[in-house]
């Protein structure tokens, strides 16, 4: 199997042959697949290189899709031959994945994954280029982004080639349509000349109905709880959450949120026409309370060398200052400490005490600034 070029020309069909052989004699069915995705927006790349497995791209939707990877004619592989071809419409670096599926007596047994990149560049000819989503959602108003090469002078038709007259000259128009439905927009670059090229798109102008609603439930939460996120738009066919941190899934109408501070997290609903809405729900994260359970002193304690709770210890992970000391019934102070790392392992002044019950007083600052004070029993078990 042989690599196919690194750089194409835009405007200009591409024609590969992706054929590979089998020595066991299996069948070999091509088709495109969606490009794996190794590092990441922060470690372009990670050196060493991250283990698998690999998640797959996201695809910048729309206009691109695995149904459209480069632009313009959309590209496609035999699926018997392996035999790919397209037309580019746009310049830019792109990732193409081809699998080839192996079946043996129409058992399938494995897939082969190739990811390639394709840099489409100007080869030097005027082309006629523009960016619209193929779908514009609740709007009649639409901006056309030129994207042509080579080229000083444009007409465009808006409505091709039903009317003519509703034309322009400018690099980049901004047109209102009277109405929804679906227009042939055409750009013509060098208009009247030999070297004029011509770009034709298909807009479709659509309006959504319903509303996108989201809830969380509970609203407030403290760290370590979750919080249920529910999105709803009538007919959407995908969901998609974000921040995905602390999230159980960043798709789908409904995901858990566990966050460690209060969130904002915005959900984008698509529906299968491509329009999509957002709307945003609030995770309020309560800070802590500066006591039991997350300042935690056992009530009994049994130092027998068994090892299990031989030694009584405070428990916290959201102090910064603390101070515990335990008395006896007369009053007198057998222990005290203020350290987490401090312990009291029944002993004073290396003698044994006695199995009794024991009075302490507890005081503890939070990082938060809160205090509390507290007293109470411990008994100590032999």
């Amino acid at each position: 199997m042989n690599w196919p070029p690194v750089a194409i020309c835009v405007h200009q069909p591409i024609d590969f042959d992706h054929r590979a052989s089998d020595q066991d004699g299996d069948s070999l069915v091509y088709r495109l697949c969606t490009p794996l995705n190794g590092p990441d927006s922060l470690n372009a790349v990670p050196d060493p290189p991250s283990p698998p497995p690999y998640p797959e791209l996201e695809w910048i939707n729309p206009p691109y899709s695995l149904a459209n990877i480069l632009g313009g004619q959309p590209l496609t592989i035999d699926p018997a031959t392996g035999f790919m071809t397209g037309v580019p419409n746009t310049v830019g670096n792109f990732v193409v994945g081809v699998c080839v599926d192996e079946y043996r007596g129409g058992t399938y047994l494995s897939t082969t994954r190739r990811d390639f990149q394709y840099n489409v560049a100007d080869c030097g000819q005027p082309a006629a280029s523009f960016f619209i989503p193929q779908t514009v959602c609740d709007t009649l108003t639409v901006r056309f982004a030129n994207q042509s090469r080579f080229s000083t002078f444009f007409r465009w038709y808006f409505d091709w080639p039903e009317q003519l007259n509703q034309t322009s000259v400018d690099f980049s128009p901004v047109l209102t349509y009277p109405d929804t439905g679906t227009y042939q927009i055409a750009l013509v670059a060098e208009p009247n000349t030999v070297c004029a090229d011509t770009f034709i798109f298909s807009l479709n102008l659509t309006l959504t109905e319903g509303f996108l609603t989201a809830s969380a439930d509970p609203e407030e939460i403290t760290r370590g709880e979750s919080s249920q996120l529910t999105a709803q738009w009538e007919n959407a066919v995908l969901y998609t959450w974000a921040p995905p941190l602390f999230l159980d899934s960043s798709t789908g109408p409904g995901t858990l949120a566990s966050p460690l501070e209060t969130t904002t997290y915005t959900v984008t609903a698509t529906l299968a026409n491509g329009c999509s809405r957002q709307t945003s729900v609030e995770v309020r994260v309560l800070p802590p309370v500066c006591g039991p359970p997350f300042v935690f002193l056992p009530t009994a304690f049994s130092p027998n060398g068994d090892g299990e709770n031989d030694v009584l210890k405070l428990e916290s992970n959201i102090t910064v200052e603390v101070y515990w000391a335990v008395y006896n019934r007369w009053g007198e102070k057998v222990f005290e400490a203020d350290s987490l790392d401090d312990y009291w392992d029944g002993y004073y002044k290396g003698d044994e005490q006695p199995t009794e019950t024991y009075g302490y007083y507890l005081r503890a600052r939070c990082a938060d600034g809160q205090e509390m004070f507290r007293k109470g029993n411990i008994t100590l078990l032999r």
